[in-house]
């Protein structure tokens, strides 16, 4: 049995598992460079960022339902923000039509190429229902960060309190891009965008 290294001091003294394991030489690298950055012993900053992982996935999960929803909405952002750029654009793809439309391609190109292979065919459910609940659900949405109050305490009792911070976040971070969707609510309480878009592609 090997000698023994000294016991384990900082914010991971208590550790008392062994785990060995190979990893690649660049890895280890950054491993050692990180821990003289941070002034952790390197078996401390593997500790470090190991449990780094779990808190990140648990908040990737929160945020978008999983890891694979998350590298995809970073390809569609990477694709969105392109677009400026291929169209011959300086302003933001949010801020002009032709590269806001540009995006929109390329978002739909994106999600087209990794299409579920299979029909769509659902006699219980034909297209005009999934554009409908799609419409619907868009609106909803959008009405709700509408409505949102970016006020609300952060220890508010409130049903649904987590989704109401998250629509006041974003009511406030996205500044008046929100009330682009302008809305009649009918007589079942559903929100219904008024805006359309005519052929040029500017509002109506």
């Amino acid at each position: 049995m090997g000698k023994r290294g000294p016991a384990p001091k900082g914010e991971y003294e208590n550790k008392s598992n062994v785990l060995s394991t190979r990893i690649r030489g660049d890895t280890r690298a950054h491993l050692v460079a990180a821990a003289k950055a941070s002034g952790r012993s390197l078996s401390q900053e593997i500790e470090h960022r190991l449990r780094r992982t779990f808190i990140d996935d648990a908040r990737i999960e929160d945020a978008f339902g999983g890891r694979r929803n998350y590298l995809l909405m970073r390809m569609v952002a990477l694709a969105a923000e392109s677009a400026f750029r291929f169209t011959g654009r300086e302003s933001n793809w949010l801020d002009e039509p032709v590269a806001f439309d540009a995006a929109f391609k390329m978002i739909q190109e994106i999600l087209t190429a990794i299409r579920p292979v299979g029909s769509t065919d659902d006699p219980s459910w034909d297209e005009n229902d999934r554009t409908k609940l799609a419409q619907v659900w868009s609106d909803i949405t959008w009405s709700d960060v509408q409505t949102a109050d970016p006020t609300l305490p952060l220890d508010s009792p409130i049903e649904d309190a987590r989704e109401a911070l998250f629509n006041g976040m974003l009511k406030t971070d996205l500044g008046p891009l929100v009330n682009r969707p302008r809305y009649q609510i009918d007589e079942d309480g559903i929100p219904h965008r008024q805006t359309g878009h005519n052929e040029k592609g500017s509002s109506k």
